[in-house]
């Protein structure tokens, strides 16, 4: 009769084959180190070697690190470029700026003359809007007024006449 004692390598119980076995390791701790250690030659040489999988994952992961590295060049390039180039428009603009001076303030007069005349064409058009959507909200309301007494008329009509009225589905 078989009995049950405790593993040596992973101290769980399991149970021996029978009781004049030796045996003090489980099998499932045999069949562990059975598969990861190998006297053979050629199976340890197997065991060394990468698999599909691994090299696709280290070439994977080689790829996601040069997209990065190509992503912070760029963005270092574009950074000194940029400032590179501020400072030359900026040496640019101040000579353009001296040479034209006239020229802009002449245009900076005109652009503001237009924009004033510009703003009191959206005032005027802004107020008649205005003005008229009053307008037009208050004849709205009258009708409204109207068409409400005219429907309590009809109502009382109906009362003493004993007509039966009906609800619109909107009255629920």
């Amino acid at each position: 009769m078989a009995y049950a004692i405790q593993c040596d390598s992973c101290d769980k119980r399991f149970v021996k084959r029978s009781n004049k076995s030796t045996e003090t390791t489980c099998p499932d701790c045999i069949y562990k180190r059975h598969w990861t250690k190998s006297t053979n030659a050629h199976a340890a040489i197997g065991n060394d070697e990468l698999t599909k999988k691994q090299i696709l994952n280290k070439l994977n992961w080689m790829e996601k690190k040069l997209k990065t590295f190509d992503d912070t060049i760029a963005s270092i390039v574009h950074n000194e470029v940029s400032v590179a180039l501020k400072d030359i428009m900026k040496e640019v603009a101040d000579k353009a700026a001296l040479e034209h001076s006239a020229e802009f303030v002449e245009l900076k007069t005109s652009i503001e003359k237009s924009q004033s005349d510009h703003e009191q064409r959206m005032k005027t058009l802004l107020a008649t809007v205005n003005t008229r959507a009053i307008a037009s909200e208050k004849r709205v309301k009258e009708e409204l007024s109207i068409l409400s007494k005219r429907v309590t008329e009809l109502r009382r009509i109906a009362n003493t006449k004993g007509w039966k009225v009906t609800p619109n589905k909107d009255d629920f």
